[in-house]
Parts: C-alpha cells; structure tokens; sequence
C-alpha cells in the first residue's frame, strides 16, 4: 500500500506519466528499502502533502534522485522533494505562500522633497490606483450612474469636477446585469446627452460577465484551503494593462466577492485583491456595492457586511432617495475622501 501511494502520489506531483516515475525511482526504493527506511517513509508522507499538478519535477531529474538514494545519499534527495512540498504544508498549514515583507520607505530629504501629490480621475472623489466604494440600495440607480461617469470620461467630457479633456480608457465589468440591460442603459444615456455611440466606441469597453463565473476572488474552502483569485480576476488585469483602462467599474461586489461580507479578513483580502490588480497602471478602481437596511433608509451610512468595507476604500460614495413621493430625487454623497480635501 506504501509503495502504490509512494507511486501514485509522485506520478501525480510531478506531472508525467506515473509509469515513467515508476521506473525511475523502482531501483531506489528496492536497493534503499532497509538501509534508509526512514527516509522512505518520510518521502511518502511529503508526496501525500502535494497536490496534483502542483509541482513539475523531470523524469531524468527523478532519475538522479533515485541514484543519489542508491549512493547512500538520501538527504539530498529529501531535502529537493521536501521543497516540492512546502508551498502545500504552508497552505495546510495556514501559512500564506505569498507573503513578502513590508518595502522599507525612504523618508530622506530627496524623497520627501519630491513625494508627488495623490492623483484623482474626479478631484477629491475618484482617487488613481485605489479602490472607491459605490453604495446604494437596489434600485437606487447606481448602475445606471456609473455609466453616466464612464460615458462622461470616456467622452472626455467634464464629470463631477473633472475639466473636460481627453479621452479616458474606461473598462465597466457587469457581473449583475446582462448585455440588453446595459445597452439599453447606454442608450437612454445617449438620447439624453444627445450624443453618438461613435463617440465612445474606442475607449469604452464592457464586458458582460453574468453567463459565466464572474468571481473575482475566493474564500478558503471549509477544507482549510487557500483563499485565490478567479480567472476573471487574471482576465480583467490582462485587459486593463491592455487597454490602458483608466477606470475600471465593477458591477457588483456581491457577484465577484465570494466570501462572508461579515469577515472581516476576507474583505480585506478581496478589496487588496481588486487594488493589486491594477497597480503601477494609473487606473481607478470603482465598486458597486449594497447598503444594509438601516443606510438605505437614510438613517446612515453603513454598507451590508463588515465594517471592513469602510475601511478597505479610499474614497466612499452613496447613493440614496431623499423623498418618497419624488423616487427621481437622488442624493449622491460622498462619505470620505482619504486622500481628497483635508
């Protein structure tokens, strides 16, 4: 049973075909058995701890590993197999494989001397290479005003502040709502502005993502696996460095968190997550998110889940029905401006 799980567990790791692998190490195992049984059993263990296709190890680099096991060499060949396995045990673990340490800062006198000011696509509200939150009840027309904002940019109109100049490259990513529903909006958009499609058609992008897996970012499982990125996430990153977005806008936090928006550990990483994911390309991040009962009744601010929420955004904005019998009157707020007006 040791040697077919031995077997069956490195054929795997190690990406080829299990009976080459076989092969390679057979003679090995069958001269080392007893002089280095340890060592044998502990490679099983360390091969239990791989999962498949998470290591590529050679069929001729198996094949000297053996050799070395023959020459009494077993640690060598250990200490390479052990290496192949630690990114698992560390997730096994609960120790983060991608963890760095903090970047030392330079505080000298020329640094600081020349430390640029904070950048903003909309002065004070949407700040370059951070996340701002964009809260409001469903139905509130959130969706329907971030269009406005991308169409306003990507006009090189001015919007909320923003003198009117060039073309901004904007990417709104729909994980809520359909293609028709968003043309539909697009449409209404350009009646109202009275302006041609033409105007944007090469700087706004939108992608509609609600036929498929549209997550961005994944809670660890109950198995205590590693939290990950979705293959939107790498998608969107792809398509924002190539097209040079200036705005991203993701429609909605709800259909790309896949997390409990109560803890506050996840909402962490998922916000990180969204910020990495377009740093050193000069591009905003906007997100669209719900606000809980209580802030959707004009009675404050809070967004539905973790108070992480508040914390993970440079920027905040609501959106909100001031009165009752007027559903059209809206307030659009902003809550905090971290890096904005003092």
């Amino acid at each position: 049973g040791q040697w077919v799980g031995l077997m069956q567990g490195l054929g795997a790791s190690a990406g080829n075909d299990p009976g080459q692998v076989q092969q390679a190490l057979q003679l090995a195992v069958q001269l080392s058995w007893n002089d280095n049984a340890e060592e044998v059993q502990e490679t099983i263990r360390v091969f239990e701890s791989i999962e498949p296709g998470e290591t590529r190890i050679g069929a001729d680099e198996l094949e000297t590993m053996a050799r070395k096991w023959v020459k009494r060499d077993a640690h060598a060949a250990f200490d390479k197999l052990e290496g192949a396995a630690m990114p698992r045990r560390n997730e096994m673990n609960g120790v983060d494989n991608a963890w760095s340490p903090p970047v030392l800062v330079d505080v000298g006198t020329t640094a600081i001397e020349n430390a640029p000011p904070p950048k903003f696509l909309i002065p004070h509200w949407l700040p370059v290479g951070l996340l701002t939150l964009f809260a409001g009840h469903g139905g509130s027309s959130k969706s329907m005003l971030s269009l406005v904002l991308c169409v306003l940019l990507a006009t090189g109109r001015a919007a909320h502040g923003r003198p009117t100049g060039a073309k901004v490259p904007v990417i709104y990513y729909s994980a809520e709502d359909a293609a028709a529903a968003v043309q539909y909006r697009l449409r209404k958009i350009a009646t109202h502005m009275r302006i041609g499609p033409d105007e944007w058609a090469q700087t706004l992008t939108v992608f509609d993502a609600t036929a498929t897996d549209a997550t961005l970012w994944h809670a660890p499982d109950s198995r205590g696996g590693a939290a990950r990125d979705g293959a939107a996430r790498t998608f969107l990153e792809r398509e924002v460095r190539e097209r040079q977005a200036q705005l991203l806008v993701i429609d909605n936090a709800s259909d790309t968190f896949d997390g409990n928006e109560v803890v506050r550990r996840e909402v962490t990483q998922f916000t990180k997550s969204l910020v990495c994911m377009v740093t050193g390309q000069g591009c905003a991040v906007l997100l669209l998110a719900h606000l809980n009962r209580q802030g959707a009744q004009g009675n404050g601010e809070e967004y539905s889940g973790s108070t992480a929420w508040h914390n993970a955004a440079r920027a905040r904005w609501s959106i909100k029905q001031v009165d009752a019998l007027a559903p059209g009157n809206l307030l659009l707020e902003l809550h905090q401006s971290t890096h904005g007006r003092p």
